[in-house]
């Protein structure tokens, strides 16, 4: 038998068992623990008591792992803080949302706030490059602080025209568009779909003032469906045209 040092609380567990789970302890409160045992001929003494210890809640981040989204486009980023013994939100705790570049760049707060009477915060975020976002708090006596990293990626826009939308077999056409926020001789690729999915076809770099262009030379009727992909790169993510469609008649 395991017993708490006060609030008559205890646990009793198999003479085999190495552990003891003792439950409903203040987490306010200091508490040693000692150990008797008991069998059919009666009880031993109560052992030395343990070292102090406090029980702590743990808390727990209700927010999203990953975000993808196009560039310039508002984030608008929620999360909910709860306790895990009840599941009750966190109310009216001052918390802090960090950014940084990568794992190896450094943690920079950009929001300061508070969480609402369910435990829940939220704000609009403007990233122009993919970045990590963290949103701490810090604690308060019996109950553990907790963090949430959330992985923004941040999409290109990638334009995609086709010189002629309707051409004869035999005669060429010319897919061409832009990369925003581009990097000079960055790739992009020409994909076709069929057969259920997306195929590459051919790539080109971008030029110095982010166009590209690619020539088409169909040989049979057929409709063809188009698109074009810019690769990822460091704080950027692969951005992908409106599909477009040609009718070789």
């Amino acid at each position: 038998v395991v017993t708490a040092s006060s609030g008559n609380h205890s646990a009793t567990v198999a003479g085999s068992s190495t552990s003891a789970t003792v439950t409903n302890l203040d987490p306010s409160t200091s508490y040693t623990f000692t150990v008797k045992a008991i069998n059919k001929v009666g009880s031993s003494a109560s052992s030395a008591r343990s070292v102090a210890v406090t029980p702590v809640i743990l808390s727990e981040w209700s927010a999203p792992s990953t975000v993808s989204l196009p560039l310039n486009k508002p984030l608008n980023y929620s999360a909910t803080l709860t306790r895990n013994d009840s599941g009750h939100g966190v109310k009216h705790k001052t918390v802090t949302v960090y950014r940084r570049g990568g794992p190896s760049s450094k943690w920079r707060a950009v929001r300061t706030l508070k969480t609402d009477g369910h435990g829940r915060i939220a704000t609009t975020l403007t990233p122009n490059f993919s970045a990590e976002y963290e949103v701490v708090w810090a604690g308060k006596p019996g109950v553990r602080g907790a963090s949430k990293i959330t992985s923004v990626v941040v999409r290109p826009a990638v334009t995609a025209v086709l010189s002629k939308t309707k051409v004869r077999a035999g005669k060429t056409v010319t897919l061409s568009g832009t990369v925003q926020k581009f990097r000079a001789g960055e790739t992009v690729t020409r994909e076709g779909f069929y057969s259920g999915a997306w195929h590459v076809w051919n790539t080109r770099k971008v030029s110095s003032t982010g166009t590209y262009s690619f020539k088409i030379h169909p040989t049979s009727k057929t409709v063809d469906v188009y698109r074009v992909v810019s690769e990822a790169f460091h704080h950027r993510g692969a951005g992908i045209s409106p599909s477009v469609r040609l009718t070789v008649r």
